[in-house]
């Protein structure tokens, strides 16, 4: 074991069965607890994969007992990987034992596992983080500055879209609608059926409301998964149906600051009607 910048090194080595052609080196680097915000300490796990005649090149990524594992020199099939990690788990399981099973295997009941894979000092869960919780004054700001902003949703007869290709899951009432709370569609003059245009700065859909109580007052809300009139779709049944796809008008350069991913919820739009009759929904880019 070695000690490196506070924290360790562990050197292993693994030798798998005399048919699996390669043997593994195994490093786990373990981060020292203060730079882990009270988190237990992070292991990087290293696996360096040769051929049992020598060379090696390459590289994979795998997860190995919830640590992140990287992996060179993998110039070998999958099946013997994957046989000696069956070989080394904890039911000493292989590939042929499972190719046997044409059913599968039964490896029994489902046994606990918290609060020890917490990796919290207190084993528990941490459900408002400091960081979470100083960043509240972000959100309030926004809307503070923010007439509506847009969610998405899934429902239970299009929770992905193939299943607008089916006849019997799409049929009955609209279900690519705009839900908007009363107290936002009155003073928009929106009501049920009627059609509205959804604009944010890289462009607009306009698709049918529904008035909802269910919403929150300043959130509308689009599903998941429609837009099936682009050229090239081959979706007999949804391609009736197209609707519209709320990604056509996600502002690219909105980024949440604590994560750093892009911003898919919680965009701020502007909502207008178009038409006091339900139209097919339409996109129109934006500048």
């Amino acid at each position: 074991m070695d000690e490196v910048a506070g924290g360790r090194v562990e050197h292993h080595e693994l030798d798998g069965p005399a048919h699996v052609p390669f043997q593994l080196r195994l490093e786990v680097e373990e981060e020292p607890l203060e730079d882990r915000r009270g988190l237990a300490p992070e292991q990087h796990a290293h696996v360096h994969i040769a051929s049992r005649g020598g060379g090696a090149s390459g590289h994979a990524a795998e997860e190995v007992d919830g640590r992140h594992v990287v992996a060179t020199g993998l110039e070998e099939p999958p099946e013997p990987l994957l046989d000696l990690g069956l070989r080394l788990g904890p039911h000493k399981l292989s590939l042929a034992k499972l190719r046997a099973a044409e059913h599968g295997l039964d490896l029994g009941a489902l046994e606990p596992r918290f609060p020890d894979r917490l990796c919290t000092r207190d084993k528990r869960i941490d459900l408002a983080p400091a960081i979470y919780l100083a960043d509240l004054r972000r959100l309030d700001q926004l809307r503070a500055t923010t007439e509506l902003v847009m969610i998405g949703r899934r429902q239970l007869r299009s929770n992905n879209s193939w299943m607008h290709n089916s006849e019997r899951l799409v049929k009955g009432p609209a279900r690519c609608t705009l839900l908007i709370h009363p107290d936002d569609a009155t003073p928009r003059g929106l009501r049920d059926g009627a059609t509205a245009r959804v604009s944010t700065r890289v462009g607009s859909i306009e698709l049918p409301v529904e008035v909802s109580d269910a919403m929150m007052p300043g959130v509308v809300s689009i599903p998941h998964g429609w837009g099936h009139h682009r050229v090239g779709t081959r979706l007999r049944v949804a391609s009736k149906q197209p609707g519209v796809s709320m990604n056509d008008i996600i502002d690219p350069q909105r980024i949440d600051r604590l994560s750093g991913t892009s911003a898919l919820s919680g965009q701020p739009v502007e909502v207008e009607v178009v038409s006091e009759r339900s139209a097919a929904g339409a996109t129109t880019e934006g500048g």
